[in-house]
C-alpha cells in the first residue's frame, strides 16, 4: 500500500454515532471494549464498500455497493451497525459497517470482495491496527470457514 494512502487511512476516525463510538487505528478504546462486551464478541472489523481501490466514486454507485455489503454481511448472521469513516484530509465521509464477531480472515475476504485497500480489525482490550488489503493468505484454512458462513 502506498505510504501516502496508509497515512490517510491511519488518520481517519471511524465513527458509529448510534453507539457513541469513535475508533482510531493504534489507539486503545474503552468504549469499544464496552461495545464488544455488550454484544458478547471479542473481535470487530470496520469495513466500507465506498470508493473501491481508493478511487473516488459517484454517490449512487457507492450507495449500491454499500447495500451489497449489507446483504453480504446479513447472510453470514453476524451483527453489524452502520457507521462511517471521516478522514482528516477533506476526503468525503465513507458509510461503513462495524461488523461484530468477525474474524481477520473473513474481514480480509470482504475487503477484497469490495475492492478495499484497507480495513480496521481489532480484538477486545487491544488497540485496533489498520489492516492492509492482503493481511491473510487465501490458501490457509480461513476461507473454508468464510465460505461456510456465506462471506464468499
Amino acid at each position: 500500500m502506498k505510504e501516502e494512502l496508509l497515512k490517510i487511512y491511519n488518520s481517519t476516525t471511524y465513527l458509529v454515532p448510534s453507539l457513541d463510538l469513535e475508533i482510531r487505528p493504534g489507539i486503545q478504546n474503552s468504549r469499544l471494549n464496552e461495545v464488544l462486551a455488550h454484544y458478547g464478541v471479542n473481535t470487530f472489523s470496520f469495513i466500507t464498500a465506498y470508493n473501491p481501490n481508493g478511487i473516488e466514486t459517484l454517490g449512487r454507485l457507492n450507495r449500491e455497493a454499500h447495500n451489497r455489503l449489507i446483504v453480504e454481511v446479513s447472510r453470514t448472521g453476524l451483527q453489524y451497525v452502520e457507521g462511517y469513516g471521516r478522514g482528516s484530509n477533506g476526503w468525503k465521509d465513507e458509510i461503513s459497517l462495524l461488523i461484530l464477531g468477525i474474524t481477520l480472515v473473513e474481514s480480509g475476504i470482504l475487503s477484497q470482495k469490495f475492492k478495499q485497500k484497507a480495513f480496521v480489525f481489532g480484538q477486545i482490550n487491544e488497540a485496533p491496527p489498520l489492516s492492509g488489503q492482503n493481511p491473510i493468505s487465501l490458501n490457509d484454512n480461513g476461507p473454508n470457514m468464510a465460505k461456510r458462513q456465506g462471506c464468499i
